[in-house]
């Protein structure tokens, strides 16, 4: 018990000291270079007027962008592998990236271009194509006649490959489209704005607290829904709960930044093979630790090809490919996985 709050504490502190650390680095770094000293300047209204336009209009914007996706994604990662018992479950399982991806690819071959608060209109087709997957990954559950997580899982991989089957028509009958829609699926935070962040924070920020809140019922959950309602735990009223406000995180953070894969993935696996899976420790700490590995990624992004940019889902599949062979390797020879 003491090892484990221990252990929680030192990567608490370790996890901020790398956040300053990235976050110093992010906005020192990009198509017009400047020192960390310069950056700091600027930051805190004392530098030259472009380097303050260039860090509080371009660069803040992006890096707490970066922050709140990496960790929103994080934490709903998390949540997924305790919720189906999974550790290669992340928060793209139930086909909600593939339907808000559907989406997005409708607004772009109609053309849609209707801002709204600060989003494109292929920012509301994504969130509206997430939305509309989970509720019909919902009623093909409710049609088998059970909401339990197998069900739920297998629904949304099924309907993952019918949206993707759609997206490759498309791209194929709208061949002047293709590199629009590719560009859109590998993420970007190009297109960050405080403006967005007033839709974001809030929401990342709701859905935390209330998946944190949850989070004893997650306990319940990983050790079985039968032992998890001897313990008091409503296991449906739980489930349906975290899987909807997981979807309007998701839902919202796609719909800013397109796909980027892994992150969900990579960063609650690792850290329960630290500090354990009570969720009550890991929850935070995946949004720590998430959100330093996204704005890492992008700050590599911005730098690699100057002045162009890499796609940020081609940063983080660089890392979490050979990760998911290692999760795939060590799945199999561990199958008591918890």
């Amino acid at each position: 018990m003491e090892e484990g709050k221990r252990k929680g504490r030192k990567l608490t502190i370790i996890g901020f000291l790398l956040l300053s650390i990235s976050i110093a680095i992010g906005i020192s770094l990009g198509g017009a270079d400047m020192s960390i000293i310069e950056s700091l300047k600027a930051l805190f209204l004392q530098g030259d007027t472009s380097q303050e336009k260039i860090i509080w209009v371009i660069r803040l914007p992006r890096i707490v962008t970066a922050l709140v996706t990496g960790g929103g994604l994080a934490i709903v990662g998390a949540v997924f592998q305790g919720l189906f018992r999974n550790p290669m479950a992340d928060p793209f399982v139930l086909g909600i990236s593939s339907g808000a991806a559907l989406g997005a690819t409708i607004a772009i071959i109609l053309g849609v271009s209707i801002p709204i608060i600060g989003f494109t209109g292929i920012s509301i087709f994504a969130f509206g194509g997430a939305l509309l997957t989970m509720a019909s990954i919902f009623i093909i559950a409710r049609a088998r006649g059970s909401l339990d997580s197998n069900t739920l899982l297998l629904s949304g991989v099924a309907l993952n490959f019918f949206a993707s089957s759609i997206i490759y028509l498309f791209m194929f009958l709208r061949y002047d489209k293709m590199k629009q829609i590719i560009m859109w699926t590998f993420g970007s935070f190009s297109t960050s704005s405080w403006e967005k962040l007033n839709i974001i924070i809030p929401i990342v920020t709701i859905g935390m607290i209330i998946l944190r809140l949850f989070a004893r019922d997650l306990n319940g959950i990983m050790t079985g829904e039968t032992q998890a309602k001897s313990f008091g735990v409503d296991v449906n009223t739980s489930r349906n709960t975290i899987i909807l406000v997981s979807t309007f995180m998701i839902g919202v953070l796609v719909a800013s930044s397109g796909i980027i894969g892994f992150v969900g993935l990579m960063i609650p696996h690792l850290l329960r093979l630290v500090v354990g899976a009570d969720f009550k420790k890991l929850l935070p700490l995946s949004f720590l630790y998430g959100s330093v590995f996204l704005l890492i990624c992008d700050t590599i992004s911005r730098v690699v090809v100057k002045p162009s940019e890499l796609p940020i889902g081609a940063i983080t599949a660089f890392f979490g490919a050979p990760f998911f062979i290692f999760l795939l390797i060590r799945k199999k020879r561990d199958e008591n996985y918890v």
